[in-house]
This record gives C-alpha cells, structure tokens and sequence, in this order.
C-alpha cells in the first residue's frame, strides 16, 4: 500500500486498472488488486488433497516414533514430511476420490534396511498392556547384534492415537511389554515392530505384527 498526495489523476477511490484508490485516515492510499488465484477444486485435486490429509492426520499422531524411525531418511526435509511422503506413494491409500482409507497393514513408521527380529508376536497382557515377543536373530550378518533396540508402536485408528516405546528393549531381550490406555478398552489396536542400532545409523523397515482388540 503506498501513499500519495498528486497523482495524473489526482485523489480517486475505487478500481483504476491494476490498482485500487482509497482514503485512509484522511490519506489517499493506492494499493495493487490481489493476484488471482485459480482454485476449480476439480475431482483429482479433492482426491489429492483427500489422500494427503488421511496420510497427515496418520503421521502427526506417531510424530515421535517416526521421528526415530525416519531419522536417517529426512535429511533436506522433516521425518514427518518424509514419512508423509513414503505413505502416499507405497500402496497403503485405499479407494479412489474423497473415498479413502489406510491399510494399517501397509504402513510406514520407519525407512531403511536393517533386519528386523525373527518370528514377532503379540498378544494381550495383564492389565492395559500388549506383550510383544521375538526371536533373537542377533549374528546372522555382522550388523545385526544382540544389542539392537527393538521398537514397538501401538496404533488405535478408532482415536486416531498411539502410543510407543523406543529405547526400554533390545534385540536380546526377546520381549516388550507396551502400555495402552484403559479407555482403548475394545478398540482395535495395530502393533508394530521396528529395530535399530544404537547409534541409530541403522534402522529397519516397519513390520505390522499384529491386530488386537484389547481389554
């Protein structure tokens, strides 16, 4: 916005072209119209926006876990756009328009190529809790070792929450115990299983264990 005090056409109020005149506390004020911006809010674009928020909304209530999970994949951008990224080009979007869901299946928490535990399982605890159980593979190749952190996601898509655990276990200790809230009672609940090395530099494709409707 500038102001004047003669132009070639003096004082005016209203549109002139490509600038619109005004008063504004006693002053004439000349401003540029506002660019136009084109939204048809065509059928692709619904869809496309439609696709991006379910995958946004799916992200943002893991942003901690992914946070670890795409910590050597998000260099030039954040783990979470990263992941956003993954989610809509691997396959796990279904249906077509404004129609969508996820296949919780399909999803990913993490990128890389580290090898995951063998044999995972996962099954009610006592109490709020879903014991996670796997085979110590630790030898098999030279990076895959006992001390390897294994880590477990709980995902509720009913809430659209989840809860996780990064650091308490090892690929030694073959077993993980994560807490859920008590109000998840009857929710179905997706487990999955993520390692890493300590130092983080290496970090494994997310395994969906499980699905259980908890106590």
């Amino acid at each position: 916005m500038a102001t004047y005090k003669k132009g070639i056409l003096g004082g005016f109020i209203g549109k002139v072209g490509t600038v619109v005149g005004s008063m504004w506390k006693g002053r004439n004020v000349m401003r540029s119209l506002p660019a136009h911006v084109s939204n048809p809010n065509t059928p692709a674009q619904q869809a496309a926006r439609a696709r991006f928020a379910l995958v946004g909304r799916f992200v943002a209530t893991c942003t901690g876990f992914i946070s670890v999970g795409y910590a050597n994949h998000a260099t030039d951008i954040t783990a979470g756009n990263a992941a956003t990224r993954d989610n809509l080009a691997n396959g796990c979007v279904q249906g077509t328009g404004t129609n969508v869901s996820l296949d919780y299946t399909q999803v990913s928490l993490s990128s890389g190529s580290h090898i995951n535990p063998a044999s995972p399982a996962a099954v009610q605890g006592s109490g709020q809790t879903i014991d996670i159980t796997w085979t110590d593979n630790s030898g098999i190749s030279p990076e895959v070792l006992a001390s390897d952190v294994v880590m477990a996601c709980l995902y509720n898509a009913t809430r659209q929450a989840s809860t996780y655990d990064v650091s308490s276990a090892t690929r030694l200790d073959s077993s993980l115990s994560v807490a859920y809230p008590a109000l998840w009672s009857g929710d179905e609940v997706h487990v999955y299983l993520v390692s890493r090395s300590v130092d983080g530099s290496r970090v494994s494709p997310t395994l969906h264990v499980a699905s259980i409707t908890v106590a």
